[in-house]
């Protein structure tokens, strides 16, 4: 069972500074006193032909709600800036890099795995991944999910296609659910997304979520050359 809570990070980044926001990222984070709050799952680029570009979307790991509290206690008490003081600099930094974002808290469905599940199950360095935003019926979140697990990741599976996360975003009504699948090659995604897109799986799984669905963003990303996605540890 998975019982952590996690923050999913969409960043526009400025120009072509991608990579070195990469970099930053993932070999650039250090606190001073060596505590690190959050675990990162991954750092991702997404793909410019299938959503905004340029574009990189993190996701952290956090123990569960008393986790996410801690980090947040830690960046707004006793200073006015809402921002970790022993982080500035990396922060100043990283905004030579970047002009906003978009951030979202997410509870994992019980059978969506942890980064060391992952790491464990030997997803690593594997080229392709598809990013599902899922606008849901308010209060679905959770039977969207269920299905997900029941019915559609096992058809999905033998295409070559592996769930690395399923998750519902907090403080929604339970109308968003993301999900984020890996596949290890390009040569295999195009015939599992032939497949999902027009095949008889695919189409049969879209009308039986179509009560529950009100529009799914699929994009497709790559991994940071750093990310645990990519290396299988931690920067």
């Amino acid at each position: 069972m998975n019982d952590r809570v996690y923050l999913h990070e969409v960043v526009d980044i400025i120009g072509n500074r991608r990579k070195e926001y990469f970099e930053h990222m993932t070999a650039g984070f250090h606190r001073p006193d060596g505590e690190r709050r959050s675990r990162c799952f991954g750092v991702w680029g997404t793909l410019g032909s299938t959503g905004r570009w340029p574009e990189v979307v993190n996701l952290w790991e956090h123990d569960q709600w008393s986790g996410v509290a801690g980090a947040f206690a830690h960046q707004t008490r006793g200073h006015g800036g809402m921002q970790d003081p022993e982080l500035e600099r990396w922060w100043n930094k990283a905004q030579e890099m970047r002009s906003g974002g978009f951030d979202r808290l997410l509870v994992a469905a019980d059978y969506s795995p942890t980064i060391d599940d992952v790491i464990g199950r030997g997803i690593v360095g594997w080229e392709a991944f598809r990013h599902e935003i899922v606008d849901l019926v308010p209060g679905e979140a959770r039977n969207f999910l269920a299905a997900v697990e029941s019915e559609w990741a096992p058809v999905v599976r033998p295409m070559g296609v592996e769930l690395v996360g399923a998750y519902r975003t907090a403080l929604r009504d339970d109308s968003e659910a993301i999900l984020i699948w890996a596949v290890r090659d390009w040569e295999t995604w195009a015939q599992a997304e032939a497949e999902i897109d027009s095949g008889e799986a695919g189409l049969g799984w879209r009308a039986k979520i179509r009560g529950l669905v009100r529009h799914i963003r699929t994009e497709l990303m790559c991994s940071a050359p750093r990310s645990p996605t990519q290396t299988g540890r931690q920067p």
